[in-house]
């Protein structure tokens, strides 16, 4: 069943030109999420609780690189949109410091939809 333009929604961006396996992109949502649940909690308490209320909806796209990236940041900085930057620790697959994800929200999905829309899924 679609989601209604007002359930609120967390999107995480994950970016495809680095080629990082299941388990990382796994990882690195995860530490989108939780950045984005705690900033929310905090900034937005309406939102956040309104979505973990209606059990937490969350969607994984895709985007090509990290200007993707930075261009939904600030797009989601001017809209008021809480947002996690996660850039990696360099352990494993990419070089320390390389932006993976952006989280996005939790917000209603009519207020992400000009940063997320013509996005696939993951």
């Amino acid at each position: 069943m679609p989601a209604s333009s007002e359930a609120p929604t967390l999107a995480v961006l994950v970016r495809q030109d680095l080629g990082m396996g299941p388990g990382k992109v796994a990882a690195q949502v995860g530490h989108a999420a939780v950045g984005c649940s705690l900033a929310s909690r905090t900034a937005a308490s309406h939102r956040f609780e309104r979505w973990r209320n209606e059990h937490g909806r969350l969607v994984v796209l895709a985007v090509p690189d990290e200007e993707a990236l930075r261009t939904r940041q600030e797009q989601a900085e001017v809209l008021g949109i809480v947002h996690k930057a996660v850039r990696d620790a360099g352990r494993t697959e990419v070089p320390a410091g390389t932006w993976t994800v952006l989280g996005l929200g939790p917000a209603p999905a009519n207020v992400l939809a000009p940063l997320i829309e013509g996005l696939a899924t993951y």
